[in-house]
């Protein structure tokens, strides 16, 4: 799904100086996601949000804002596995 970023608020922008970052992060949360046998469709209905965020998170097609991103590390229990590699 592409998403209009014309619509969205700026917290979920990626600045080009900012994409490395996001690349890592959405890497980590696919990989820590399937370690856990979480689907998609699962995290995204936790987050209240939908799987084509959860995706473009992973995707790093947009930045994840600070609360999804502290609400799927309190919901995958991995907030130390972040801490460790960020």
């Amino acid at each position: 799904m592409t998403f209009d970023k014309t619509k969205l608020q700026d917290e979920f922008i990626i600045a080009n100086d900012e994409q490395d970052f996001y690349t890592k992060i959405g890497q980590m949360i696919r990989e820590i996601r399937t370690s856990k046998n979480i689907s998609q469709e699962e995290l995204a209905k936790s987050l209240n949000t939908t799987p084509e965020f959860i995706d473009a998170y992973e995707n790093a097609t947009l930045a994840i804002p600070i609360y999804h991103f502290m609400e799927l590390c309190k919901i995958m229990d991995c907030y130390n596995d972040f801490d460790n590699k960020i």
